[in-house]
């Protein structure tokens, strides 16, 4: 394919899922449990370092979606349509992942959170392993020392797609429940691989609370 064609096709490919995103959330009958403040109303503006499985991104960009978040997307091809998506949501897309422009990604988003910003991850992204939370989320809070929030998702009625992550797409009109959770605490003694285990686990208990919810 020439360079035209494939501009025309990341152009048609990302503005037909932007489309989607919206038509699609616009539907849902969403519930947003904020588990870190006792208020009525969410509150988007608490700064740190927020994570969510791979497979929940559908609702959970739209969700975040411009409320000055910085999030990260992949340097690969699927990367590129990703990060077109979530321009046009108003996030700040840094590039970068484990295997390709990992180390730069990870120093910019290191400055974004000592600046007291919001950001916004898939921990066992671009490419999994499923649920299992990757060292550079652990690096930046240890070097940031910022709040890490944990944030679980449910649907009443939705596909699981057969790719790495599961994907999950909620069917229009369904509920859907978004749980943001306590900061965890990762005790900066213990070791990388524990720390990990101990985000792990506190998604999963987000996205179980979610559960129950529904």
């Amino acid at each position: 394919m020439n360079e035209l064609g494939a501009r025309l096709k990341l152009r048609i490919l990302s503005g037909s899922a932007l489309f989607l995103i919206y038509l699609f959330n616009q539907t849902y009958r969403l519930e947003i449990v904020d588990l870190r403040e006792k208020a009525d109303k969410v509150n988007f503006d608490i700064p740190g370092l927020y994570c969510v499985w791979h497979r929940h991104i559908w609702v959970s960009s739209y969700v975040f979606r411009r409320r000055g978040y910085i999030t990260l997307a992949s340097r690969s091809e699927d990367g590129e349509y990703i990060s077109r998506v979530l321009d046009k949501l108003k996030y700040k897309v840094v590039r970068g992942s484990s295997s390709r422009g990992g180390t730069s990604a990870l120093r910019k988003l290191y400055r974004s959170l000592n600046k007291n910003k919001k950001v916004i991850v898939t921990p066992d992204g671009p490419r999994g392993p499923l649920r299992e939370v990757k060292p550079g989320v652990i690096y930046l809070q240890s070097k940031t020392g910022v709040q890490v929030y944990p944030i679980g998702l449910a649907a009443k009625r939705k596909k699981t797609f057969a790719s790495w992550d599961k994907f999950i797409l909620p069917y229009p009109f369904t509920r859907v429940v978004l749980v943001i959770g306590r900061a965890v605490k990762l005790p900066p003694k213990t070791g990388i691989t524990e720390r990990c285990l101990l985000l792990e686990q506190a998604i999963k208990k987000a996205n179980q609370k979610a559960e129950e919810l529904i």
